[in-house]
């Protein structure tokens, strides 16, 4: 099935789909005449022109993850949801379409469902205009206001300054979290830098996240970054003040994922296809990952093969001044161009907080993760050479 994000803790939201049964019908070919007509009718819902080639290459990719049935279900859920549109505006209230593929979680895509003026998270009930709630600019509406004394202040600082608002989501954020995120947005970047990046509006606690892999992720159409919370971070050590960090490991491997993440937003929200394919090949040597492969959008496949995959030298290990020289700053780094770029974009902004001695005097070495097994993830954020950060500095520059 499918379901519509929830763009805050407890928001109302629309009724799911009524189950219907599949149509039992005597030829395979047959059979895939329900799908091929559900395809075609979620094309003509606008935001969803694309979706029939979407959903072919979806489909051949991932033959196996959906069976038949589960599909059925699956489209017939997403067609429920886009034929959608409350205020009558001519724009869906929902779009099926996300980070290029077909998703299971459809995002808001009528950014005013209800028509009353107030943006979907701001309103207390986004699918009820007779609802109306008071907003003061600048001020968090009070069902998005966390309870905890601590987390509002950060909570209030970061909208205040760089309009984003951090919502409890399935998780309660953690004030060590948010502490990180706005040391790193202080220190890090220019304020007119993240006002300007269209695609960071929301910072949501999820608790499906991890302190250790799994850290952080960002969600391009939810124009949102999403964290653990206080289940994944514990409180033991309390943070001092907005600018004050406390110098171990752990939190500056957290900054590290936050910038990480702002390197995807970067990347989506400024780059085109064209201008990271250049970076790539200049600063990265992804030359022979590529081919001659035409890239005419960001999400092309070729952006998202591994590095070693096409390559005759596929086993052999790169050198420490070859990590450096192609700016790969960890294990991680080698599984697309997308990761390869927002990793070698955590390690120039590290290395930037290193230099300003907001990261302490040993910043070095905690930004080198060692590990005790092959199987672990390793990373050296110093593996960033002069020639990227010097691009990606003047490149950051222009939008502020």
């Amino acid at each position: 099935m499918c379901a519509p994000f929830q763009i805050y803790k407890n928001v109302h939201l629309p009724k799911p789909p009524a189950i219907t049964q599949m149509p039992s019908l005597g030829s395979s070919e047959r059979n895939s005449d329900w799908e091929k007509t559900l395809v075609a009718k979620i094309a003509l819902q606008k935001g969803h022109e694309h979706f029939q080639k979407i959903y072919l290459n979806w489909k051949n990719e991932n033959q196996n993850l959906l069976s038949e049935l589960q599909r059925f279900h699956w489209l017939q859920c997403v067609w429920h949801y886009i034929q959608q549109d409350l205020d009558n505006d001519g724009t869906p209230d929902w779009i099926a379409i996300v980070d290029g593929k077909p998703s299971q979680v459809l995002i808001p895509f009528d950014d005013d469902i209800d028509g009353d003026g107030i943006e979907n998270v701001l309103d207390s009930d986004p699918l009820d205009k007779s609802k109306r709630n008071v907003l003061v600019k600048g001020v968090i509406p009070k069902h998005l206001r966390s309870k905890s004394k601590e987390v509002i202040k950060y909570q209030t600082t970061l909208y205040e300054e760089y309009g984003i608002l951090a919502l409890d989501h399935t998780d309660t954020h953690s004030p060590k979290v948010l502490n990180a995120l706005l040391v790193l947005l202080n220190q890090g970047f220019s304020k007119e830098f993240i006002k300007n990046l269209k695609s960071f509006k929301y910072f949501y606690a999820f608790r499906g996240h991890d302190s250790e892999k799994d850290i952080a992720a960002y969600h391009q159409q939810a124009r949102a970054l999403s964290i653990g919370g206080i289940f994944s971070y514990d409180e033991e050590d309390k943070v001092q003040d907005d600018n004050e960090f406390v110098y171990d490991q752990k939190r500056v491997l957290l900054v590290a994922a936050l910038a990480h993440e702002i390197g995807h937003v970067f990347l989506l929200d400024q780059l085109g296809a064209h201008e990271l394919r250049k970076v790539c090949e200049k600063y990265g040597s992804w030359n022979e990952v590529f081919k001659q492969d035409s890239m005419e959008s960001l999400f092309a496949e070729p952006f998202f093969r591994n590095y070693t995959l096409n390559q005759s030298s596929e086993k052999r290990q790169l050198s420490a001044d070859e990590l450096r020289n192609n700016n790969f700053v960890s294990q991680y780094a080698f599984t697309n161009a997308h990761e390869w770029f927002a990793d070698a974009f955590a390690g120039t902004i590290l290395t930037r907080l290193g230099l300003k001695q907001h990261l302490g005097h040993q910043w070095r070495e905690m930004l080198v993760k060692k590990t005790k097994h092959k199987r672990e993830y390793w990373a050296n954020y110093n593996n960033v050479s002069e020639p990227f950060m010097s691009w990606l500095t003047q490149r950051m520059e222009k939008i502020q």
